[in-house]
Order: structure tokens, then sequence, then C-alpha cells
């Protein structure tokens, strides 16, 4: 009986040690790389939604020759009635809108978790859109 027990084939712990660690180190390794575009995803649907906000307020203004009070004044011209949040909605992460106090200029920002230095974003990561008119 012992024979056949030692004779057996199978893994030692030592080898299923290994394979786990491989494991969590690959895992580890591919949540790194997958959190980074997480963080510009959520730029993007930060971009793609003040573009949104800026269209509608200036809709706003064509018709009432004055920039809304608050972004809940343009949330019936979306189609779902609300107007959109950032992506993550908490913190710092919220879209900002400052009408003048005469409702004849705005600005509306959000921060971007990664990118810098591009389109209407300065260097600490923050997106300014300002009136058209």
């Amino acid at each position: 009986m012992l024979r056949r027990l030692r004779g057996s084939s199978g893994f030692t712990l030592i080898e299923l040690l290994i394979v786990v660690v491989i494991l969590g180190v690959l895992i580890a390794i591919v949540i790194g790389a997958t959190s980074g575009n997480r963080a510009s995803a959520n730029d993007a649907d930060r971009q793609a939604d003040l573009a949104r906000l800026q269209t509608k307020i200036e809709e706003y203004y064509m018709d009432n020759q004055a920039y809304p009070s608050a972004l809940d004044d343009v949330a019936f011209q979306f189609d779902d009635g609300k107007v959109p949040t950032d992506p993550k909605n908490t913190g710092t992460y919220v879209y900002t809108y400052t009408p003048s106090a005469d409702s004849m200029s705005y600005t509306l920002t959000a921060q971007m978790e990664k990118a810098k230095n591009g389109t209407n974003i300065d260097a600490s990561g923050l997106m300014t859109l300002k009136n058209k008119q």
C-alpha cells in the first residue's frame, strides 16, 4: 500500500505554491495595466459631457438671451431629463457651473484624472470651458 502512494504521480506542495505565486503576479500586472485605461475612459466621458453641456447652455442662451442660473435649468434639453454627472461624482470629480452675476457669461469645469495640458486642460488637469458668446 505504501509503495503505491509513493509511486503515484501528482504535484508537490512547493509546485502548487509556485503556480499560485505566478498567477498572483500575472493578475497584479493585468490589474495595474488596466487601471490607467479606466482613468482615460473617465476623462473622455468628462470631455464629451462638458461639450454636450456647453451646447445645451448655448442653446438656452439663444432662447433666453441669458445663460442659465444653474445646470438644472438645461436638464429638460437632455433625453433623460437629467444633467450629465461626472463618472465618479465624488470629491473633486464633479462638474462645476459658475454663471456670472448678470447671466451673460459662465465657466464650466471638470477635474480630469489623467489628462494634463490638453485642449482647455491646464497642468493640474482642470478642464475649463467658457461661454462662446
